[in-house]
Order: structure tokens, then C-alpha cells, then sequence
């Protein structure tokens, strides 16, 4: 006799969706890096912008517009980029609680497999011995 669990199915299923929530995570968690990397290049590109300010402020006024300018850009680009990593946050907490569920669904399934097995082994074991005591008893039938 061989044993086989019956949610083996749906134990494979949550194991593949557990997978694809940790690949999901992981791209979010590379995105987030990638913004994170181009709010850095603005907020240098502003203090690159601020030092080469005090520097023209005695030369020529009207750099000085057009590195302000760049500055009100990259400020723009830098909230769109904060708004959108503050959404990146969210989508991730909500990736990570869905990969949480699913992990104590997979659990769950895996500890009634491990029970299963277990009565399932009790019972064979009993089978076999129920076998042998059925085989001692005919035995002692034929000496007697």
C-alpha cells in the first residue's frame, strides 16, 4: 500500500503561488532600489546645482535662472518619484501580508500531510501486525 495525500494538488498549488509572490516582492524590491538610485542622482544633481549657484552669483545673473530652474525640475521629479515609492511601500506591505497567508495555508497543508502520513503509517503498521497475529494463530492451529 502507498500512501497518498489527497491535497497534494492544492499543497503544489500554494507552493506556486508562495513562488510567485516572492518574485513579485523581489521586483518591487528592484524598483524600489532603481528609484531609490534615481532620487539620489536628483537630489545631487540639486547640491551640484546650489554649488555651482554661489559660484555665478558674481559672474552672470542669468545662469543663475537657468540653474533654478533645473532645480524646480528635479524638485518636480523628486516628488513624483517620492509619491510613487510611498505606492511602491504600500504595494509591498500588501504583497508581503498575501506571501504571509499563503505561507500559513502551505504550512497548515503540509502539518496535515505529516498527520496523515503519520495515521497512515500507525495503520499499516497495524495491518501488518494484525497479518502476523492472524498468521501465528493459523500456525499454532496446524501444531495443535
Amino acid at each position: 500500500m502507498k500512501f497518498k495525500f489527497r491535497l497534494e494538488k492544492a499543497a503544489q498549488f500554494f507552493s506556486r503561488r508562495e513562488t510567485a509572490k516572492k518574485l513579485e516582492l523581489a521586483a518591487l524590491t528592484e524598483k524600489m532600489l532603481g528609484l531609490k538610485k534615481e532620487l539620489e542622482v536628483f537630489e545631487d544633481e540639486n547640491r551640484s546645482v546650489f554649488s555651482k549657484n554661489s559660484q555665478f552669483q558674481t559672474v552672470a545673473a542669468p545662469w543663475i535662472r537657468v540653474l533654478m530652474e533645473r532645480v524646480d525640475s528635479n524638485l518636480l521629479s523628486i516628488k513624483q518619484i517620492q509619491t510613487e515609492i510611498e505606492h511602491l511601500l504600500g504595494l509591498m506591505d500588501m504583497k508581503k501580508q498575501e506571501l504571509s497567508a499563503i505561507s500559513k495555508r502551505k504550512k497548515a497543508l503540509e502539518k496535515v500531510k505529516e498527520k496523515k502520513f503519520a495515521e497512515f503509517k500507525l495503520k499499516q503498521s497495524r495491518s501488518e501486525q494484525k497479518r502476523l497475529d492472524e498468521n501465528y494463530q493459523i500456525l499454532e492451529l496446524i501444531k495443535e
